[in-house]
């Protein structure tokens, strides 16, 4: 099984994509209590730990890493914050703090390529590619993000 935790509008194929908040998800659930009936190959969290709180970020690291088999993935997409701080660009308000269209679009904390790679460590995982970029998602067209791919 290959989980994606907090899809939004973008559910990806091949997933069981799971959102709080938008209907397009294969399951409507609360990420922080979801909890998968079978073991679990891969977990995608694009652009989800900012939404969470600085304690409940790392809950949901735990767990989810829990989730996973012997050899399985996870994969995290965040904000980066540092770059973000050092270039601030023309949307630096909503880049920072979220769209706040609904009560999952706020941003309730943020990540740098060290803070984000510890947090990894810390649960448990192996990071094997941390890799900072300019999005070209059409939602965030430039936005400077942070993709750390690691494994059980």
């Amino acid at each position: 099984m290959r989980v994606n935790l907090g899809c939004g509008a973008l559910p990806l194929d091949g997933y069981w994509n799971i959102d709080a908040y938008d209907k397009n998800a294969d399951e409507i659930a609360d990420v922080l209590v979801w909890e998968p009936d079978v073991p679990v190959d891969e977990v995608r969290m694009d652009h989800l730990l900012e939404h969470l709180s600085i304690a409940e970020g790392p809950i949901l690291m735990h767990r989810a890493a829990g989730w996973l088999v012997p050899g399985g993935v996870m994969v995290v997409e965040v904000p980066d914050m540092d770059e973000m701080m050092r270039n601030p660009g023309p949307h630096w308000v909503t880049d920072v703090y979220g769209i706040q269209s609904h009560a999952g679009e706020f941003h309730r904390s943020g990540y740098t390529s060290d803070t984000l790679t510890d947090l990894i460590y810390r649960v448990g995982l192996k990071p094997d590619r941390v890799e900072r970029f300019r999005s070209t998602h059409p939602y965030r067209s430039g936005f400077p993000c942070l993709r750390v791919e690691a494994h059980k």
